[in-house]
């Protein structure tokens, strides 16, 4: 029968915007984006989490990366610019034992407001 006239079904288009449709034939439709990432989602950590964080957790590993990537982005050198990045990166993925793929890296570095790199460097796929 459906609703009456003038009443859509479904969810809003807003709580659906952030769903990707570009995903490739077979890929699952909705990623768990924070199953995904694990201790990475530590990145949501407040600032004063991230001051007092002890340097082997996940959060002081992600302080230690935001470090490490402001630094590198105020690089001018392009080579030495690309191998921080991918030092940062590739030490990261090292301390919370976690595979960095683009997409985690964005999720990431938008998180932690960091601008500017290629999602690429440094990742695995």
């Amino acid at each position: 029968m459906g609703p009456p006239a003038g009443v859509t079904m479904g969810p809003p288009a807003a709580a659906l915007a952030h769903v990707p449709t570009n995903l490739p034939v077979g890929a699952p439709a909705v990623a768990n984006v924070a199953s995904q990432l694990g201790k990475l989602n530590a990145a949501h950590a407040s600032p004063t989490a991230f001051d007092h964080a002890a340097p082997n957790s996940a959060v002081g590993a992600i302080a230690t990366y935001k470090s490490e990537m402001t630094a590198a982005l105020a690089l001018t050198d392009p080579a030495a610019q690309t191998a921080a990045i991918t030092a940062a990166r590739q030490q990261l993925a090292s301390s919370t034992n976690k595979d960095l793929t683009a997409s985690a890296v964005t999720k990431i570095d938008d998180t932690l407001s960091i601008s500017g790199a290629s999602p690429t460097l440094g990742t695995t796929q």
